[in-house]
């Protein structure tokens, strides 16, 4: 699909915007009033969506999929331990703050002596960094039983699931 260029006015003023085609099978009968947009931890869409109104029916309201990001999971039994885990979420910062600043805020990241957890380096200088959870104990409780259902899944026979093979499963 191309992208073409599109003459913009109204309330947010006159001007030239980008139109991105996204492929999508049209059904006759029904209006779009709106873009419905889930966007994951990087900014990149993991579900789009279109809510529409079925014409020969006003009240019905139909939510038409376009496009559709399953999160990624990684095939891991053994639970991560502490310090690893810790790095995956400085990483996973770094990552978040690169995207909205345009650099990293750390670099030379090495252990620390617990606390803190790590030492790096930023435009300002030497960094010590100790990660801290804070929780809501019930969260705790409901992704302690979505994790057993996982390492149960995990722990399972692929061939057990391959009638599933392309379908998106949610839990």
């Amino acid at each position: 699909m191309n992208h073409s260029n599109l003459s913009t006015s109204g309330a947010f003023g006159s001007g030239t915007a980008q139109l991105s085609v996204v492929p999508f099978s049209v059904v006759k009968g029904i209006m779009v009033e709106k873009l419905v947009l889930r966007l994951g931890p990087w900014a990149s869409p993991l579900f789009q969506g279109l809510l529409c109104r079925n014409c020969a029916d006003p009240g019905k309201q139909l939510l038409k999929m376009v496009h559709e990001m399953p999160y990624p999971l990684i095939s891991q039994i053994a639970p991560t331990n502490r310090p690893d885990l810790e790095r995956l979420h400085i990483e996973r910062f770094c990552t978040d703050y690169c995207l909205g600043a345009g650099e990293r805020p750390y670099w030379d990241i090495g252990p620390g002596g617990n606390p803190p957890d790590f030492h790096a380096l930023s435009n300002d200088g030497e960094r010590r960094i100790d990660c801290t959870q804070f929780t809501v104990e019930k969260r705790r409780q409901v992704h302690a039983l979505f994790r057993l259902l996982k390492e149960a899944v995990l722990e399972a026979e692929r061939k057990r699931f391959s009638h599933l093979f392309g379908l998106l499963i949610y839990v």
